[in-house]
């Protein structure tokens, strides 16, 4: 099952500020979510809410299962 990113305007505004091997390392990671979310990345409290890192940058994410 492929997932779906989606991006909220902040995220693109402070994104774009990135060095691009930050940048370059995140879409890597973001390949990874979109083949399987819960794989990747370190729970925070709940299953849904995760978070990716590169040096001193997160980014959060959250997983929305369709049922």
């Amino acid at each position: 099952m492929v997932w779906e990113l989606k991006e909220t305007e902040e995220f693109e505004k402070q994104y774009s500020k990135l060095s691009s091997d930050i940048k370059l390392r995140f879409e890597k990671q973001f390949r990874k979510v979109e083949e399987n979310p819960y794989a990747v990345g370190k729970t925070l409290g709940y299953p849904w809410f995760r978070e990716l890192k590169n040096d001193k940058f997160r980014v959060y994410y959250l997983i929305y299962d369709k049922q």
